[in-house]
């Protein structure tokens, strides 16, 4: 009878342990699962993996492939194909999860930098950076985006872009910039301010920085015919060619607005006709003075 009684005690033990083991399973879905209706099936649990080993590899000014947030998604009507672009890390919060940066656009003639912000485009050349298009940094678009909306990253900025991306975030919020021996930043297009006196500098080399004395100018020219004014975003500027300024590279400089390349080509060939003008004024008092003689 005992011995019975143990085989049928190691019989009901068994077949309870093979009872537990064959409990159905509930299916945990992800957001990326197929269903038909995940917000009415109660099974249904939605999670944003984050991939820590991607996550991991990532630094302050690499650029990484994104999604962008679904607020803005829905607010601007973004399709759905515009929604993924590329981003370039500013900063990095593990502890709440986090990426920042600024978004990128293949657009790089965004109304934004058309006009007043021109001077600040930060164009990521394609062959650099193995894009299929040359990419805009859209200095004006700072975001936050969860670690669950990272795709996948693409490149780093090149340590001159890095320089780049300071400065111009900086001048965009008028904030001035420093340049010194250990940290040359001045390039043709800075305003650099000198004694209450602002400086365009038209050309720099490796030893110097050349400037031209600009002022702002209420005035009403006709641009056409005075070569010492330039006009940019609706604002005129006086341009005092005779006294050019030549600043050491390596001294501290302040920057503290900046035009664009067309701008300083503007400057320079206003600089070509005026001298043209006055070669061709002496010119003409020759050979009118040659005339009155005979």
């Amino acid at each position: 009878m005992k011995i019975r009684s143990i085989i049928n005690f190691i019989k009901e033990h068994i077949f309870k342990s093979k009872e537990k083991k064959e409990e159905p399973n509930v299916e945990l879905k992800t957001k990326d699962n197929n269903t038909e209706n995940p917000e009415k099936n109660e099974s249904y649990v939605r999670i944003n993996s984050i991939n820590w080993n991607l996550i991991n590899k990532i630094s302050k000014n690499d650029i990484i492939f994104v999604k962008m947030n679904e607020e803005a998604i829905k607010a601007k009507n973004i399709e759905n194909e515009h929604s993924k672009r590329p981003l370039v890390v500013t900063k990095k919060d593990n502890t709440n999860r986090y990426i920042e940066g600024y978004y990128c656009t293949s657009n790089i003639n965004n109304f934004i930098f058309r006009d007043n912000y021109n001077g600040l485009k930060l164009v990521l050349n394609k062959n650099t950076y193995d894009f299929s298009k040359n990419t805009l940094v859209m200095l004006n678009n700072l975001v936050t985006l969860p670690y669950e909306n990272v795709i996948h990253t693409m490149s780093h900025l090149t340590d001159k872009d890095t320089k780049l991306l300071h400065k111009y975030n900086k001048l965009f919020h008028n904030i001035p910039v420093t340049s010194c021996e250990t940290n040359k930043l001045v390039e043709p297009g800075d305003v650099i301010s000198k004694n209450k006196k602002r400086y365009l500098i038209y050309q720099t080399d490796s030893t110097y920085c050349y400037g031209y004395e600009i002022r702002r100018s209420k005035k009403e020219v006709n641009l056409k015919e005075n070569h010492n004014y330039f006009k940019f975003y609706n604002k005129l500027y006086s341009v005092n060619y005779t006294n050019p300024r030549i600043f050491n590279a390596n001294d501290t400089l302040c920057i503290i607005d900046r035009f664009n390349k067309d701008i300083v080509k503007e400057v320079r060939d206003n600089k070509k006709k005026i001298r043209y003008e006055k070669k061709k004024n002496e010119k003409e008092k020759v050979k009118a003075k040659t005339k009155r003689l005979n």
